[in-house]
Order: C-alpha cells, then sequence, then structure tokens
C-alpha cells in the first residue's frame, strides 16, 4: 500500500513538473522599457539607501566630513539624473499616447 502511494505522489511531482515545460502558452516578456524602467527603480532605492547609510556613518564618526560631502554629492547627482530620465520618459510617453497626467498619478519607487 505505502509503495503505491509513494508511487503516485513521484507521478503527480513529475506531472506538475514537466507541464509547464511542455505547455504552448509560453508567455514571452517583450516589454524591454518595463524591465529597464524595473531596474531603473531598483538603482533607484539601492542610492537613497546608500544616502542613508553614509549619513547614518557620518554621524557615528566613521567617515570624515569630506568623504561624507563627495559621497553624498555622487549619490544624489545620480538619483537626480535617475529621475531627470524618468520624468523625461512619462513625458513622452504621455505625449506619444495622450494620457491626462491627473488620471496616473501613481508612481512606485
Amino acid at each position: 500500500m505505502i509503495p503505491a502511494l509513494l508511487f503516485v505522489i513521484f507521478i503527480i511531482v513529475i506531472y506538475f513538473t514537466i507541464k509547464p515545460l511542455l505547455s504552448k502558452n509560453i508567455e514571452i516578456y517583450e516589454e524591454g522599457n518595463d524591465l529597464k524602467d524595473l531596474s531603473n527603480k531598483r538603482r533607484l532605492v539601492n542610492i537613497f539607501k546608500q544616502i542613508r547609510e553614509t549619513e547614518y556613518e557620518y554621524d557615528m564618526g566613521i567617515i570624515s566630513e569630506e568623504d561624507f560631502n563627495r559621497t553624498n554629492k555622487e549619490l544624489k547627482l545620480e538619483a537626480s539624473i535617475l529621475l531627470e530620465n524618468k520624468e523625461d520618459e512619462f513625458s513622452q510617453d504621455s505625449k506619444n499616447s495622450k494620457i491626462n497626467l491627473e488620471e496616473n498619478d501613481k508612481f512606485w519607487f
């Protein structure tokens, strides 16, 4: 009885493992802009975390004021460039597709 039960469980596991591979409904992610957008959002979040971390290290006295100012300036410049690119892309998309900006006021960062 136990070997038969184990065999059935084995067949079920194999079925659900192989089924997605043999499926004809394969979804290919073609929109590269969304992947780029997601990548930029992750970079922006990481930059904000780095800014917070450098502020913490400066407050703790781990890094000098000169290093803090240099690093903080570089990170804020990179973040502003990413945000400018995001705004430019959004304004181009809204002009091309004539989307009402008031309807799309949800941003994810």
